[in-house]
Formats: C-alpha cells, sequence, structure tokens
C-alpha cells in the first residue's frame, strides 16, 4: 500500500498543470487488472463439462485520441488469466478444463474535471472477445473389473469461439497532464457463444467483473 500510495502522489506532483485535456492529442495507457467471471473453479462437480470461472489476474494496454477537448475515443486489448476446474462428472468420467479470455475494445472516454489533478471518466464501447480452451479427460475402463484402469487422455486445445458485447465503467484519472495514475472499473456482458458450437454445454459466461489499476502517457 505505501508503495502505491508513493508512485499516486510523485505522479500527482510532477504535474504542474490541471488534468484539463487537449483535442488532436493522444494517450497510451497499461495496466493489471483483477476478473471475475461466473464459473465453477477448483474441484467442483458438474453434469456436464462447464466453462471454468472464477478471478484471475490480467492485464491491458491501448492507445487513444482526443476528438474534443473532454471526448476521447480509443482501442484496447485485455486478457484474463487462466481460469481452471476440475469437473467430476457422470460414467466416472472427470473433465480438467483450463479457458482464457482475451477482449478487443473500442471506446468512448468522457473527461470530467474533478479537481485540479483529478477527472473522472466515464467509458462506454463495444467488445470482441476471443474466448481460448484447453481439456483434459480422464475416466475408468469399467469393463475391466475389478482392474478399472484409469485412463487419462491428452490435453486437447479446443477451437477458439469469438463473442460480442459491450463494456461500461469508470476510471479515475489522478496526475499531471503528461502521466497519470489510472484505477478502473468495467462491467462487460457478453453473449454465451452457444451458436458457435463451444466446449461446453451451456456456453460462456455472460458476464465479466473487472478492477484495475495503471499507468497512462499522454502526447
Amino acid at each position: 500500500m505505501r508503495s502505491i500510495a508513493t508512485v499516486v502522489l510523485t505522479i500527482a506532483m510532477a504535474g504542474s498543470a490541471t488534468a484539463q485535456e487537449h483535442a488532436g492529442g493522444g494517450y497510451a495507457f497499461g495496466g493489471i487488472v483483477s476478473i471475475r467471471q461466473p464459473g465453477p473453479t477448483g474441484e467442483a462437480p458438474q453434469t456436464y463439462d462447464t466453462a471454468p470461472g472464477g478471478a484471475t489476474i490480467g492485464w491491458l494496454i491501448g492507445i487513444g485520441a482526443f476528438v474534443t477537448p473532454v471526448v476521447s475515443v480509443e482501442f484496447e486489448i485485455s486478457s484474463t488469466g487462466i481460469m481452471t476446474a476440475r469437473e467430476p462428472s457422470r460414467y466416472g468420467m472427470t473433465f480438467n478444463e483450463e479457458r482464457r479470455d482475451r477482449f478487443f475494445t473500442s471506446a468512448a472516454r468522457f473527461h470530467v474535471p474533478i479537481g485540479r489533478l483529478a477527472d473522472l471518466e466515464p467509458v462506454a464501447g463495444v467488445t470482441v472477445v476471443r474466448s481460448e480452451s484447453w481439456s483434459q479427460t480422464e475416466y475408468f475402463q469399467f469393463w475391466l473389473s475389478p482392474q478399472q484402469q484409469r485412463v487419462v487422455e491428452p490435453r486437447v486445445a479446443n477451437a477458439a469461439v469469438l463473442r460480442f458485447g459491450f463494456v461500461a465503467g469508470a476510471d479515475l484519472r489522478i496526475g499531471g497532464r503528461r502521466a497519470a495514475f489510472v484505477p478502473s472499473f468495467r462491467w462487460c456482458p457478453t453473449g454465451d457463444g452457444l451458436s458457435e458450437r463451444p466446449p461446453y454445454a451451456t456456453g460462456f459466461p455472460t458476464s465479466t467483473m473487472r478492477a484495475g489499476a495503471g499507468l497512462r502517457i499522454d502526447f
């Protein structure tokens, strides 16, 4: 906590001008995010193989450009970490599931000054989600009783699935005109991907919550 506070204070003191933005400029940003999606995690019995969920640590990078002094447009790439679940199921089968989502987002950002060194920035846009997943199946050959030999199949990569959704949230920009510390929050509702024949019987999670912090450089 002390190191984070030191970074915030250093950035804030570095900007002698206000946080007011100017049309025609641009910026780049990046950061670390905590992402949560609904779904099983750890060892969780399931009737059918199910998309794993839970909280993971991921990342984001992006660029933006001002179209007016208080509105900018931007493009962002972000990623979850690897979500995993071990799912004992019917007929002595166990599914070991892994999954990762990558988000490709276009959004509009609104810059609302709330102090000399701070802006509140609502964000809204659209996203394409590329869902990558891997599966491994374990089962027992019951017909070899009493041995009941356990079989572990190779880990396989499933075909990637594209889904579409919306993004809404807000950032708090703290700092000068050139560099700033930016805590952020996002909510992203998406489709379940069932029309694309996903590897999971119930499709993918349809809601993503994201909180994070990063740095932004204006130029």
